[in-house]
């Protein structure tokens, strides 16, 4: 295995940096993440200051951008700040990328991107 998380990894995504995972946990092989984080050549970090008000669902990437399922809604990391796409408590479950376009399904579907 390539770590242990302190608890659930519930999503995962592969991207030209690494891979990331989501889920209910505070650390992977001792390296604190709150329940975001990316593996790289390098070793496990926490990914973009982490997710500290919701837990996260599903993960989706394209053309750069990280897209996070919660229960409060969609919200994208594009490298530099966190934006909230949708609604609170849409319930978006599931993310997909399609021909570059990111779709989130659940109580209703939504073309992202």
């Amino acid at each position: 295995p390539l770590g242990r998380a302190d608890g659930s990894i519930d999503a995962c995504v592969v991207t030209a940096d690494g891979y990331i995972v989501a889920g209910a946990f505070t650390s992977i092989d001792g390296t604190p993440a709150n329940q975001l984080a990316i593996r790289t050549p390098q070793g496990w970090q926490e990914y973009a200051g982490g997710i500290t008000d919701d837990s996260p669902h599903s993960l989706a990437y394209s053309r750069g951008t990280l897209f996070v399922a919660t229960s409060r809604g969609v919200r994208s990391w594009n490298g530099q700040v966190w934006k909230h796409l949708t609604t609170a408590y849409s319930q978006h479950r599931v993310l997909c990328v399609y021909d570059g376009r990111v779709f989130a399904a659940g109580d209703g579907s939504t073309i992202l991107e």
